[in-house]
């Protein structure tokens, strides 16, 4: 996921709309399914495996597109209003953002388990990958 965070309650101007607009498009990969409707048409982005240099193998890769934070000042602490892709927030949702413990595009609680058989030794985290191993 890629934020832009705007300070001061600037907005983006036109040009950083619209390249926000084309990376958000190529780095989007998620996708309906029987047990999961997504409220958006994925982006071009088709990749949902990357081979990891450090695991030395490929690893699903989720892609959550671009997103921007606006702050009424400098950051959490001095602000009166927190943004997020123009929704007003509160910093216990912020936490939950960027912890990736809640769905940037829904602000609803993340489901990150995998939907297909794993063999799972311990409870992996989000940048844990060298737990999990498929059968």
């Amino acid at each position: 996921m890629m934020v832009e965070i705007k300070t001061m309650g600037a907005d983006l101007t036109d040009y950083q709309k619209d390249t926000l607009h084309i990376i958000n498009q190529v780095t989007r990969n998620r996708r309906q399914t029987p047990t999961k409707d997504v409220k958006f048409q994925a982006g071009m982005c088709d990749v949902s495996k990357v081979f990891s240099c450090v695991s030395k193998k490929e690893v699903y890769l989720r892609a959550y597109g671009a997103h921007v934070l606006t702050f009424s000042g400098l950051g959490p602490g001095d602000s009166d209003w927190i943004r997020w892709d123009k929704q007003e927030i509160d910093e216990t949702v912020l936490t939950g953002l960027l912890g990736f413990d809640l769905d940037p595009d829904t602000l609803e609680t993340m489901d990150l388990r995998y939907h297909h058989i794993y063999r799972i030794d311990a409870q992996p985290t989000l940048f844990d990958v060298s737990t999990i191993s498929t059968h």
